[in-house]
């Protein structure tokens, strides 16, 4: 009996789910972001040659979804300096896992595959642009130092 009620509250949860989702709304339209899943990951984090920017997030987080104006408006700004893309964590809970996030949204930041910036929580466009400035400004000095090293 306790079994057949449990199975029945278990079904109803994942018949409801699509209904949660949808009542935290839809994505902003217009997002030009790709989102980056397990299986592509690494190729494109690893395999690029200017840093890369991951916002993990979720459809349902309301700081993410306030971000995502920030996030578009940035990746149009830097297109040719910096690569974008978001990691769902509802869909790719190793990569959240992989990276200790617990917070949405988290801002990381990959250079040559190592991480070499993270933000914790929302900003604003200003603190965005700052906070990257800063972060490519400790990419620059890890160019000088492997310059250095040759």
């Amino acid at each position: 009996m306790l079994r057949r009620a449990f199975c029945i509250l278990a079904l109803s949860l994942l018949l409801a789910a699509p209904a949660l989702t949808a009542m935290a709304g839809d994505p902003l339209p217009g997002s030009s972001i790709p989102h980056l899943t397990t299986n592509d990951f690494l190729r494109r984090v690893g395999g690029s040659d200017k840093p890369v920017l991951v916002q993990f997030d979720a459809d349902w987080c309301p700081y993410c979804r306030k971000m995502q104006p920030v996030m578009d408006k940035f990746r149009e700004a830097k297109k040719d300096v910096v690569e974008v893309y978001k990691v769902n964590v509802d869909h790719d809970a190793d990569l959240q896992r992989s990276y200790e996030v617990r917070t949405l949204p988290t801002l990381i930041v990959f250079y040559q595959g190592r991480i070499v910036g993270r933000s914790d929580g929302g900003m604003d466009e200003q603190e965005m642009f700052e906070w990257m400035e800063a972060v490519q400004d400790d990419i620059r000095e890890i160019k000088r130092k492997k310059i250095n090293e040759l």
